[in-house]
């Protein structure tokens, strides 16, 4: 089976919506289900309060701030794995 990398950034939902956060009034089975088989983070810390440059860090794995002409992006870091890469928006 080969490896698959879902990098999946939600803004402005609570994580107390969520089923694997602990919500039990609103059903979630997909997010359960996903988190079941994820690695499930409390906390992220954004590192720019611009929602632009932050997920620009997110999509290139550096700092939103840092100052680099290398730009490259995770996904073919992540391909070159041999893993299958999904791009959620």
């Amino acid at each position: 089976m080969t490896p698959s990398a879902i990098v999946l950034v939600i803004d402005r939902l609570s994580a107390s919506c969520l089923g694997p956060y602990g919500n039990t009034w609103i059903p979630t089975p997909n997010f359960n289900a996903l988190a079941a088989r994820s690695l499930l983070l409390d906390n992220c810390f954004a590192d720019s309060p611009e929602l632009g440059q932050a997920y620009d860090g997110y999509w290139h794995g550096k700092h939103a701030l840092e100052i680099s002409k290398d730009r490259r992006s995770i996904i073919p870091s992540i391909a070159s794995q041999e893993a299958r890469t999904i791009c959620l928006t």
